[in-house]
């Protein structure tokens, strides 16, 4: 499978003298046709070019450094106001490491050894690079600094930058270097809406640095998962390609992964709780075949956490009785039994759409105090203001489960898109449909309301997925079908 990574993630431009050459016209950056230097003391003069949305506290991690050392070398710099396409001094902090340094994001089936050639590196380099000292403290999702070409070979390609000059636009880039203009800037994480900055380095994405060689215990072919690295609340998708249909049965974080078997191609949505401590925690997967032969396949997997705030939620005294822990419990055990099975059907496909036109009045996540409570709950999902009346549509297709009214949800819309993703709709004044019955994106399933325990009229958005409250939110950006599709360029390689 080809390695898209260097396209997906954000750039870190680390220039050497002696590394990087000056191209075309004086204004196109390319890495030189000769093996590079290893940087000494008197020529490893490192620069960062800053990317957008990073801050210096993040490039100081990156680096290994004290924001401090950066400060003291860059004298001028203003560290709460640093501009994308920014040059800053980095102190020269891995003299005698030979490479062209850019980032890489570890990814199920690799090792040192296999990122190492895939980039024209060396498993000492990266280690160094990296302070690895043993093999097995790879996880996936691991954000990694990559020595490219340290082997004293260039990658097969050659990859190139741009230095923006004054007057110059995306498009007018774009359309010289014969790049799609989405293809620039996804690759740069830039909006083709905002002004480039004369000096600013863009990465043009028209090459990669070959295949990636990755390695996966037999039947298994190609294993991949993401969003990753994975954060607290929120959901990724697995999918598993092998050499013949198998059985699988899983576990992450003490819970079970199920599987949706097509063929040779197995598949899964898991979702995050959002109260997972953040840090490294074991998938482990078991594969049978049909003759009944067993293979242990397990991971390290990096969960991040959410930076969920605060919210403090005074309920009225008529209301306060629905605080109780019996009807709480009572109700959403209702919930969690409701939302929790699995359907070998999968009703949604791509994106799915906002279920309310109203403004966002409370995110998911937020650690929540009721009428001064510790802050030991949280926010099951989106709350949505409007007025009362206002029509809620299903966001994908579904299955209807439970239409009824409770105490505490008030009018309660739950369904069932398949995969074990089920969305809930509560505090609705009027509900439209009734269990059992299907719905397609966009169909009117209820109204706005402001029944049970709630402060005023809104809509409560919900999801789980895997029997796991997650942020339905993620769902409206991330298509879950396209994590490790195979796409024109990887199915060549692809067994």
């Amino acid at each position: 499978m080809i390695n898209y990574c260097l396209n997906k993630h954000y750039w870190i431009v680390r220039v050497v003298i002696g590394i990087l050459s000056v191209g075309v016209a004086g204004n196109m950056l390319a890495f030189a046709q000769t093996p590079p230097s290893t940087p000494t003391e008197t020529d490893g003069i490192t620069i960062h070019v800053v990317q957008r949305g990073e801050t210096l506290s993040q490039i100081a991690q990156t680096y290994g450094i004290t924001l401090e050392a950066i400060l003291e070398l860059n004298s001028q710099l203003a560290p709460d106001n640093i501009q994308a396409g920014q040059r800053i001094f980095i102190p020269n902090d891995r003299i005698g490491t030979q490479g062209i340094l850019t980032r890489h994001i570890v990814q199920p089936g690799e090792t040192l050894y296999s990122i190492a050639k895939t980039y024209y590196s060396t498993p000492q380099s990266l280690a160094e690079a990296n302070n690895i000292f043993h093999t097995s403290s790879l996880y996936i999702g691991q954000d990694i600094l990559v020595t490219a070409g340290a082997n004293g070979l260039l990658p097969p390609e050659t990859r190139s930058m741009h230095v923006v000059n004054a007057g110059e636009t995306i498009f007018e880039i774009a359309l010289r270097y014969g790049i799609p203009i989405a293809e620039l800037a996804t690759a740069n994480q830039i909006d083709i809406t905002t002004p480039l900055q004369v000096g600013q380095v863009l990465v043009l994405p028209n090459v990669t640095f070959g295949e990636s060689a990755v390695s996966f215990p037999p039947p298994i072919i190609d294993f991949a998962l993401g969003p990753i690295p994975v954060q607290q609340g929120l959901t990724m998708a697995a999918r598993l390609v092998t050499s013949e249909p198998v059985t699988i049965t899983g576990t992450f974080l003490d819970r079970p992964i199920d599987f949706s078997m097509d063929g040779n191609m197995s598949r899964a949505f898991i979702g995050v709780h959002s109260f997972t401590n953040p840090g490294i925690y074991p998938l482990q997967l078991t594969l049978t075949t049909a003759s009944g032969q067993t293979t242990d396949y397990n991971i390290r997997l990096r969960v991040t956490g959410g930076e969920y705030g605060q919210e403090d939620i005074v309920i009225p005294p008529e209301r306060e009785n629905l605080l109780e822990p019996s009807i709480i419990e009572n109700e959403l055990n209702l919930i969690a039994t409701t939302m929790t099975g699995f359907s070998p059907e999968k009703y949604l496909s791509g994106l799915m759409s906002l279920p309310s036109v109203g403004p966002i009045s409370s995110q998911y996540g937020t650690r929540r105090s009721y009428n001064g409570s510790a802050y030991d709950t949280f926010h099951g999902g989106a709350d949505f203001a409007g007025a009362p009346g206002t029509i809620v549509t299903a966001p994908a297709s579904g299955v209807v489960v439970l239409a009824e009214p409770l105490n505490v949800r008030g009018n309660t819309v739950i369904i069932d898109h398949g995969w074990g993703v089920y969305t809930g709709y509560w505090h609705n004044t009027d509900i439209f449909v009734v269990a059992g019955q299907t719905v397609q994106r966009g169909d009117a399933i209820s109204t706005i309301g402001s029944t049970g325990l709630v402060t005023g009229a809104h809509l409560h958005w919900e999801m789980w997925v895997g029997g796991v409250q997650v942020d339905p939110l993620q769902w409206l950006s991330v298509d879950f079908d396209a994590i490790g599709a195979p796409t024109a360029n990887t199915a060549e390689a692809t067994p």
